[in-house]
């Protein structure tokens, strides 16, 4: 009685909301209704924007890592003053620790936690704290106005223009 009741209720939810919308699935005498649902956006559609979203999304969350960086260098230089000498290699964890909390919760909070999209976004820190003193280096007088004059004077006076910073060490690209 129970599985010929259940079996009419899934004829008319198939007759009401289409053939795709609900299906069995039987394994000894064990029925489960399974809709699919999805959280991204529709690809099947042959329009631009649909055959675009799901690549768009990995470059928005690449930017969001190199924005992270900005933000967090900004908080950084408002908050913290100066760049000091100190230890190199500190400064380069606190830098990735900082930017990576950051674009972790950028990601939180748009709800586009793939892990895909969060690996994307540290790619983006990683290449931001690694070579955003070029940017400096290219455009001291705006830099100076978004971060002080005393932490860009500090940043010029350790590091080297055309460079790539890893580990604490600027590596020339000559």
């Amino acid at each position: 009685m129970g599985q010929v009741d259940f079996q009419d209720r899934i004829a008319r939810l198939n007759d009401k909301h289409g053939a795709a919308a609900v299906t069995t699935v039987s394994s000894e005498n064990t029925v489960r209704a399974v809709e699919k649902r999805s959280r991204n956006f529709d690809t099947s559609e042959d329009t631009l924007a649909g055959r675009l979203a799901y690549p768009l999304s990995f470059v928005t969350a690449f930017l969001f890592g190199i924005l992270s960086v900005f933000i967090g260098r900004f908080a950084f230089a408002h908050l913290g003053g100066p760049m000091q000498d100190g230890d190199a290699m500190t400064l380069y964890i606190v830098d990735l620790a900082l930017a990576g909390a950051m674009a972790f919760a950028i990601n939180l909070a748009l709800k586009s936690g793939e892990k895909e999209k969060v690996s994307v976004s540290m790619v983006g820190v990683f290449a931001s704290v690694s070579l955003m003193h070029n940017l400096i280096w290219m455009y001291p007088d705006t830099a100076a106005v978004i971060y002080g004059q005393a932490w860009v004077d500090g940043l010029m006076g350790r590091s080297m223009p055309n460079s790539f910073y890893f580990q604490g060490e600027y590596i020339p690209f000559d």
